[in-house]
């Protein structure tokens, strides 16, 4: 599957203000990817306190290519902030995801548990008529309010 450098580039900016950098939490740190309908890559990052999702519109979706893999953010989002525009090509083989782009070829490995995908932790709201959008700036302040 192939998304736009610069849509995913947009994607993860927003994510990496709710990745937490501390090694000491179990449930931080990781980056959950996962293909929806051939025609999204949807992007997740959890903690014990919250859990975001954000999405990035596929540019050539191979069909049932079917990709979920989950990595370390500590490698995964230094490095697409550093891609240059275009496309990038997402495939999974041994035990790796592999990002493809017109420079280059940049492997990443794929974390598990007990055999399976890690998937990050989920929270889930009961859903109300009213519906509040947060900014990237809201979550930051919120975070920082938090850490004294």
């Amino acid at each position: 599957m192939k998304v736009n450098i610069s849509e995913l580039k947009n994607v993860v900016e927003k994510l990496n203000l709710a990745v937490e950098k501390s090694t000491l939490n179990p449930k931080a740190g990781w980056v959950e990817m996962k293909e929806q309908d051939n025609s999204m890559l949807s992007v997740y990052v959890s903690n014990f306190d919250y859990f975001m999702e954000a999405s990035v519109k596929c540019v050539n979706a191979e069909e049932n290519s079917g990709l979920h893999v989950t990595v370390s953010s500590d490698t995964f989002i230094p490095l697409v902030s550093k891609l240059d525009s275009g496309d990038a090509e997402f495939k999974c083989a041994r035990n790796s995801l592999i990002i493809e782009t017109e420079n280059g070829e940049y492997t990443f490995p794929i974390i598990k548990e007990c055999g399976a995908v890690k998937s990050v932790d989920r929270i889930y709201f009961n859903s109300t008529d009213n519906w509040y959008k947060f900014s990237g700036e809201n979550i930051s302040s919120i975070a920082s309010v938090n850490a004294k």
